[in-house]
């Protein structure tokens, strides 16, 4: 199987479940482009407890060599913040950010991520308006924008790109369209995770080789109506 032209020949997905993740597997896929997701799900290739420092090097062991990265992992756990627990607050920041940047470190290390490569991570809107009941979710999500500046300056010279994308809800069905939720700017609604997924692939195609460092806000204009 051969990737087609400007795309990546092998995409690790962290955190492999959920219908964003779906939908970027399905593109890459339809591309000929091989795809390894890791998660604890029944739904990844690849068992990867990101909680774990031991679990994440078994699953870089089970990898070839991947020249591009999705970083999709997350725990959201809905609940007032005078019940949670420390362990509870603890496991949404490995999961979101440490797991993953250990995993990015540990295949630099073991020269499994190629010079050239291309890392998406996966925002949320609630990174900039917040989102009641997820403060650790929504501060996990706003501290993607200081890592991927801080790993770009750091793999440079290996030219590997680091680009975030953030989505605001996505279409599943079951969303209100009342005007809070919409907000006054609205021009075209929620995306679907279809549509949630193209941004991302076309990130890490070389049709984006000249981008890095940014972050693409895609929300039908609502964030300005939250300002």
């Amino acid at each position: 199987m051969f990737a087609e032209k400007n795309m990546p020949h092998h995409v690790v997905i962290l955190g492999g479940s959920g219908p964003i993740a779906h939908a970027i597997s399905s593109r890459l896929r339809g591309l000929k482009v091989a795809v390894t997701s890791l998660g604890t799900g029944d739904d990844n290739d690849v068992h990867c407890d990101l909680c774990s420092e031991s679990s994440i090097e078994v699953a870089l062991s089970k990898l070839s060599e991947f020249d591009a990265v999705v970083i999709n992992a997350k725990k959201d756990v809905v609940k007032p913040l005078q019940y949670r627990g420390y362990n509870e607050l603890t496991e949404t920041f490995q999961v979101g950010m440490v797991g993953p940047i250990f995993f990015l470190g540990l295949a630099t290390q073991k020269k499994k991520l190629s010079a050239g490569s291309s890392i998406v991570s996966i925002g949320s809107q609630s990174q900039f308006s917040g989102l009641k009941y997820s403060v650790d979710y929504s501060s996990v999500k706003a501290a993607l924008y200081g890592m991927n500046k801080s790993l770009i300056k750091e793999f440079v010279r290996k030219r590997i790109r680091v680009n975030s994308v953030i989505p605001d809800w996505i279409e599943s069905g079951e969303l209100p369209s009342d005007a809070d939720r919409l907000g006054a700017n609205d021009v075209c609604g929620f995306a679907t995770a279809e549509q949630a997924a193209f941004p991302v692939v076309f990130l890490l195609s070389n049709k984006s080789r000249w981008i890095s460092g940014q972050s693409l806000l895609f929300d039908g204009g609502r964030f300005l109506s939250r300002m």
